[in-house]
């Protein structure tokens, strides 16, 4: 191997030796864009060594921290309020070496050799001009104290890299239930600032939504599910700003009796399936998308969610064992990240998947993106048709029938998972079911399917 150079450092021009004792040290200008808050013309930092390599690693730690210590600084000048100027005073903080305290902690909490330290560097700064970083160490940056009211806010912005990768209809299934949560907490707390908020405060809160529950006949899960919610924001908030506005909601859930507790679906019956699905023409009254979402979801328990978003090039039919994927979107989450698998089509699946390409190469364009449109229109046809054995019948009825079959069919636990999308909770070694190993399985459990021409309806679901 050559030796190393000064050449081999893209920063090599900032890399320097001082000639009176051949010491490197790290010289740079302050950037133009940051001099108006950093007023020293250039940084010097004595790299301590004579070894061009060791001032080569040291110089890559010293820039990086500089690099950070400038994006704080210009991110408070750039701060339109104070929750903006708070976090990136943090930042600062930790990108000169201590972490944010206020003034108070610091007297009351730090050792003595942190408060010299402190006070040291803070005069430092203060000579140099830049007021953003004497804050910063201090811990007398202006604290922030949202309310109620500015929660989405302030979750929004500092969730946009989950909140980006929704689709539009995911985002608002996903904004609508949190802005009634907010709604709510106004409406019987008042906009309160969140550090104002007590453990009473949230206790009544939760004594009113129990009176709202047993007044108007709600499930438990109503009341969780706001209160969750709530929770979620807030904890976001709380990492942002180093706060602890979240302790007061701690242990709030509502615990379910038989009364309150939510009603889960009840599978199909297989017998049920076979006299009133599997019939050439019984289900002529369903638009083909729908229709085929139905033939899918009884031979692959996928959810209908996954399903109506399939793209044509998600349908793999051509292959050997032809099968479906549930695949990474750029435009769209899929519930978890154990969701993502590829499922082989027998069956009535498969005769639906053709037929559907056949007509509609592209896949399913009607309702991506709509499941909630797609169920309704499903369980309105299931419900004027007589299909729904009891009022707990509805299309995801399909997807338990689906995992009580590969029960029954003895089918291991990972199997299970793989087929279902669902967390395998165990340690997660190997690759999982093969495609063929599913295959098997699913022909083993797969009903009798006569063949019969679909209809190229594409009309909403007629009453039957």
């Amino acid at each position: 191997m050559r030796a190393s150079s000064e050449a081999d450092l893209p920063t090599a021009n900032h890399i320097v030796r001082r000639p009176e004792n051949q010491i490197y040290e790290y010289v740079r200008r302050v950037p133009r864009s940051v001099a108006h808050l950093d007023r020293r013309p250039k940084v010097r930092h004595s790299l301590g060594t004579r070894d061009f390599s060791v001032a080569k690693a040291r110089a890559a730690v010293v820039e990086e921290g500089l690099n950070q210590f400038w994006s704080a600084l210009l991110q408070g000048d750039k701060a339109v309020d104070a929750t903006d100027r708070y976090r990136a005073a943090t930042k600062l903080a930790h990108s000169l070496g201590f972490s944010y305290r206020t003034m108070q902690e610091i007297l009351s909490e730090a050792n003595p050799r942190e408060v010299l330290s402190r006070l040291d560097a803070a005069l430092e700064h203060d000579t140099r001009g830049t007021e953003g970083a004497v804050e910063a160490i201090t811990g007398t940056a202006e604290e922030p104290s949202p309310r109620l009211s500015d929660l989405w806010s302030l979750y929004e912005r500092n969730r946009r890299a989950y909140l980006s990768s929704l689709s539009p209809n995911q985002y608002r299934k996903h904004e609508t239930p949190r802005h009634r949560a907010i709604d709510y907490a106004i409406k019987v707390m008042g906009n309160k600032e969140l550090r104002y908020i007590s453990r009473a405060d949230v206790i009544m809160f939760r004594d009113w939504w129990v009176d709202k529950m047993e007044r108007e006949h709600l499930r438990a899960d109503t009341i969780n599910r706001s209160f969750s919610d709530l929770k979620g924001m807030i904890t976001v908030v709380d990492e942002t700003m180093l706060s602890h506005f979240g302790d007061v909601w701690a242990k709030v859930r509502v615990k379910s009796t038989a009364r309150t507790k939510s009603r889960k679906w009840l599978p199909y019956d297989g017998d049920f399936i076979c006299k009133n699905f599997l019939v050439p023409g019984r289900l002529d009254g369903l638009n083909i998308e729908a229709r085929t979402v139905v033939y899918l979801i009884i031979e692959t328990g996928a959810r209908p969610s996954e399903l109506c978003n399939l793209r044509g090039v998600d349908f793999v039919l051509d292959a050997k064992i032809p099968y479906i994927r549930v695949t990474e979107r750029d435009d769209r989450r899929v519930k978890t990240e154990y969701s993502y698998r590829e499922i082989p089509l027998v069956g009535c699946a498969l005769w639906a998947a053709k037929e559907l390409i056949k007509q509609q190469p592209a896949g399913f364009l009607r309702y991506a993106d709509k499941e909630d449109y797609l169920s309704n229109v499903i369980n309105a046809f299931l419900r004027q048709n007589k299909l729904r054995p009891t009022p707990r019948h509805v299309l995801y009825s399909f997807r338990h029938s689906f995992q009580d079959r590969i029960l029954a069919a003895g089918a291991p636990d990972r199997l299970q998972t793989d087929l279902m999308g669902h967390e395998f909770d165990r340690p997660d070694y190997g690759a999982g079911a093969s495609l063929k190993q599913k295959r098997d399985l699913l022909n083993k459990i797969k009903f009798p399917w006569p063949l019969g021409d679909v209809k190229a309806a594409n009309e909403e679901p007629r009453a039957g």
